[in-house]
């Protein structure tokens, strides 16, 4: 099997500038998808990693990687998101899902399409919209659940197979993640991580809870993705747990650092950039499609990064 000739650890360990997890397969591309990456390497951002949620993103993401224009550039990961397993996302699948064969096809699709992968992913569990949906009764979110974590077990088990990193959800369900994963001997990133929105109790409880799992995380060789979060108004905890984090894994400047300084600090104490794009716009960042995110936002959160470190 042919494997690129770069992914996501040379990525990291060549200090490289990259978004390490957008959906450019996203409809909302569709009219300007080139325009959106040539204006993202132009501003200096060396790779993107564009990702799947479901079989139909996952194929459109090799259409895009497999372009000859992009190869070497452009990334895809191939997977199921958990938002399958829940009623009301637009991702919902009504009709039961057959682990089996989603997982064959799957495997299929993947083998043959090896060269252009850097993750196995979206994948991961989603605890926040099952319980925020007061139409779902206990039943149905415990199978919820329970699927979810099937399907996330599945694609660990993928991951291990093909020897790839894995790209995790894990909205409000950090620690579920965390003891599913946990001595699997696989690899990746926990993708927009952010304090548990459902979680009770004092904030100085939150922010000791989410430093306590960021440092899990991080121990178990994980990296963490930062995106657009980070600069809003509303993400207090995270920004002093990833803040406090980052300074405590790395050795300090004297003077203010730069660009590749603040770079070289974030992967070194194990976290990665992100945009999530066309979501979670960050504060301060705009483009044609004014309420859009795009892979260039990047340095927008990069920049963020440097007035607070």
């Amino acid at each position: 099997m042919l494997i690129s000739s770069m992914n996501f650890f040379d990525l990291i360990q060549q200090y490289k500038l990259f978004d390490s997890h957008c959906h450019l397969n996203n409809k909302e591309f569709n009219k300007d998808r080139t325009r959106v990456i040539q204006q993202a390497f132009q501003q200096g951002i060396e790779a993107i990693i564009d990702v799947g949620m479901d079989i139909r993103s996952s194929q459109k993401s090799i259409e895009i990687t497999s372009h000859q224009q992009f190869q070497d550039k452009i990334f895809s990961t191939i997977g199921i998101h958990p938002e399958v397993f829940i009623p009301g996302s637009d991702l919902y699948e009504e009709n039961e899902i057959d682990l089996e064969n989603i997982i064959n096809e799957l495997t299929e699709f993947i083998s043959h399409n090896l060269k252009y992968i850097a993750f196995i992913g979206e994948t991961g569990l989603d605890y926040y919209w099952l319980e925020k949906n007061t139409n779902i009764d206990n039943e149905i979110m415990g199978r919820a659940k329970s699927r979810q974590q099937q399907m996330f077990l599945r694609h660990i088990e993928l991951a291990r197979k093909f020897n790839l990193p894995l790209t995790i959800h894990s909205r409000s369900s950090v620690d579920d993640c965390i003891n599913l994963i946990i001595d699997k001997n696989v690899k990746g990133v926990f993708h927009s991580l952010t304090p548990d929105e459902l979680a009770r109790g004092t904030i100085f409880d939150q922010k000791k809870i989410f430093y306590d799992q960021v440092n899990t995380i991080l121990e178990m060789g994980f990296f963490i993705g930062i995106n657009g979060i980070i600069t809003y108004k509303s993400a207090k905890i995270l920004r002093e747990v990833f803040t406090k984090v980052i300074k405590e894994k790395t050795q300090q400047q004297k003077v203010e650092p730069t660009i590749i300084h603040i770079v070289e600090n974030l992967y070194n104490a194990g976290f990665v950039l992100e945009t999530d794009s066309p979501l979670l716009k960050p504060s301060g960042f705009t483009s044609l499609q004014k309420k859009r995110n795009e892979p260039g936002a990047v340095k927008v959160i990069l920049e963020f990064l440097q007035k607070i470190l």
